[in-house]
């Protein structure tokens, strides 16, 4: 929900949406306002990388598992911000801040629920 309203507030062009001069490109720090665009932040990104919550399921006795599951879900993340910036669907800016995004509120709220992805 959170990264859906910041990509109305954003407001920028996807990659492939640029004209052919260029002129409507704007940097991911510049708000746009509601232009009908939503790239930055990816949702995408975002999303996949939510998969760094997965050890929570896991028993806290079963350190290995817990631990792949982390490299799992930190992977999972990374291979799909990748995959949006090479399919030309977002800009770079856009996928790290969308993953960052996630990262930033998993590490808030296991902070605050004085949970540990993995010891």
């Amino acid at each position: 929900m959170c990264v859906e309203e910041i990509k109305i507030l954003w407001g920028r062009v996807r990659p492939y949406e640029l004209n052919a001069v260029q002129d409507n490109f704007t940097p991911w720090y510049k708000m746009n306002g509601p232009t009908g665009h939503k790239s930055f932040p990816s949702g995408h990104s975002c999303e996949s990388m939510f998969a760094i919550f997965f050890p929570l399921y896991a028993s806290p006795k079963n350190r290995k598992l817990r631990k792949h599951l982390l490299i799992f879900g930190i992977a999972w993340g990374a291979i799909t911000a990748i995959s949006r910036v090479l399919l030309g669907c977002h800009f770079f800016s856009d996928a790290t801040m969308g993953a960052f995004i996630i990262i930033f509120l998993v590490f808030v709220g296991t902070r605050c629920a004085q949970l540990k992805l993995v010891d």
